[in-house]
């Protein structure tokens, strides 16, 4: 035999192992998965179903020797935890297993891969695992590891990257998402928050990720659920009103793929030669954006309206003309500005009166004023007509085929979840088109909602008329009475 080395396991060499590949192994010489990226394993809804049919699908492990007995070859399992507990607990003597002679890192991407597409894990436990194969690959001099690792277990890029990035929240709201108390769509916004935005947002005493009832006694300890979440939309605006981001940052290319692939074409467009990319300007649609992000004198911030004009049309162009993004008080979007105060198309200088005197121009601050009171009009107008539209929308759906396997691969879990709270639709082999594309259709406002409906043909014109009616008729009745 080879000489065993310090560590608790080591591998079999392949030639010593009896029986590889398929064959049944008694269940006291199999051990647990060092690798397994669950740190808790439930098969008690797998019990029943192993003691009426046994284990169909054989369970992947390796071969290895423990040193405490190092003369007895003992079985490592890496793809089947939960079969080999339901196994034990239903009393079996052996299971049919495949073995494989793998490597930690083979052992753990195996494992990983199992995990993800047999049953949606507890998002914590998928990041560190994400995170202990990003770490190999960048031992191995690996340079897009993300991608080197999405590969390797059959997921996106993206997806990788955004689990990873939850392990950047406190360990708090970590725990908060691994037991289901704060979904994805919510953490992945506050991930990229600053600490002190996060915190602030966080706090469930503020409600703008959880609503605390009223009728909660104060003295009581109250421990917030998923059920006390408020919409990521609210979320949304509190971001807008209160942070801001760098539009050249990873998270921009994972979180915000649209204005990230925007910004890859223009960066694409610009001349080869040039060593030095120009620079991507930061602006905000709010007056007061240095206030409500707390910058300090000083410190950069976006640029305020009053300093930046948006050049919309060719015809406005100018020799001064810039690309930005906004990053406060609106929703993202990439766009051409001009900030140059001497550019007399953009900053023209104001007409003297009939006195002489310069008139004083108006303040932004009255212009952001009636923006705002525009767009909250417009936003309590769509909140009602949205809830009308969505079932609506479901039934106009309800009939398209699709696959329910690629939804589950497509989405995840509390995507899902979100979908039947929010529509009431479960995802079946019947329902499986009507939830992705139910997914699909971004409800912030009028417009986005006209813009990702228009494929399926959706009329809003009848849910509104429906709903102007059913005012009228309200109000007819208000009336005589």
């Amino acid at each position: 035999m080879s000489k065993r080395p310090t560590s608790e396991y080591s591998l079999v060499p392949v030639e010593q192992v009896p029986h590889t590949d398929m064959r049944h192994i008694v269940l006291d010489v199999i051990d647990e998965n060092p690798f397994n990226p669950r740190r808790v394993v439930d098969a008690a809804d797998l019990v029943d179903s192993v003691q009426m049919q046994g284990i169909i699908q054989p369970l992947l492990v390796r071969a290895v020797w423990k040193n405490a007995d190092a003369d007895a070859i003992r079985y490592q399992v890496i793809a089947g935890s939960r079969r080999l507990a339901a196994a034990k607990t239903a009393g079996l003597g052996s299971v049919p297993c495949l073995v494989r002679q793998l490597g930690d890192a083979e052992a753990l991407e195996y494992a990983l891969a199992e995990n993800v597409k047999r049953q949606d894990m507890n998002p914590i436990d998928e990041a560190l695992a994400y995170k202990t194969l990003i770490e190999q690959a960048l031992g191995q001099g690996r340079e897009r590891p993300y991608a080197h690792v999405a590969a390797r277990i059959g997921q996106t890029e993206g997806h990788v990257y955004r689990r990873t990035r939850l392990l950047d929240l406190p360990p708090w709201l970590q725990k908060a998402v691994a037991e289901d108390r704060l979904t994805i769509a919510h953490a992945e916004r506050l991930v990229r928050m600053s600490p002190a935005a996060r915190e602030q947002a966080a706090d469930p005493d503020l409600g703008v990720v959880w609503r605390r009832s009223p009728l909660l006694d104060e003295e009581a300890s109250w421990v917030p659920s998923r059920d006390d979440l408020r919409p990521v939309t609210d979320l949304d605006a509190y971001a807008r009103q209160k942070t801001h981001f760098d539009p050249t940052s990873t998270d921009v290319k994972f979180f915000q793929p649209e204005l990230g692939l925007e910004i890859e074409k223009w960066e694409a467009s610009l001349p080869a030669d040039d060593p030095v990319l120009p620079t991507i300007l930061e602006l905000s649609e709010n007056p007061f954006v240095r206030t409500q992000i707390g910058a300090a004198k000083g410190e950069p911030a976006p640029l305020t309206p009053a300093h930046w004009r948006e050049i919309s049309k060719a015809k406005d162009r100018c020799e001064f003309a810039q690309r930005g993004v906004i990053t406060h008080g609106g929703p993202s979007r990439f766009l051409e500005v001009c900030i140059t105060k001497k550019c007399r198309k953009h900053f023209p200088l104001a007409k003297k009166t009939k006195s002489g005197a310069t008139p004083k121009p108006p303040k932004p601050a009255d212009d952001w004023k009636e923006r705002q009171a525009k767009e909250t009009r417009e936003r309590k107008a769509w909140d009602v007509l949205c809830k009308a539209a969505a079932p609506a929308l479901v039934a106009h759906l309800r009939n398209v085929k699709f696959s329910a396997e690629l939804v589950k691969l497509s989405l995840d879990a509390y995507q899902i979840q979100d979908i039947q709270k929010y529509y009431g639709v479960a995802l079946t082999s019947k329902t499986a088109a009507l939830v992705l594309a139910l997914y699909a259709v971004d409800t912030y406002n009028r417009e986005r909602f006209l813009k990702s409906v228009k494929p399926f043909k959706f009329n809003l014109g009848k849910v509104e008329s429906k709903l102007a009616a059913e005012a009228k008729t309200a109000a007819k009745v208000e009336k005589a009475s």
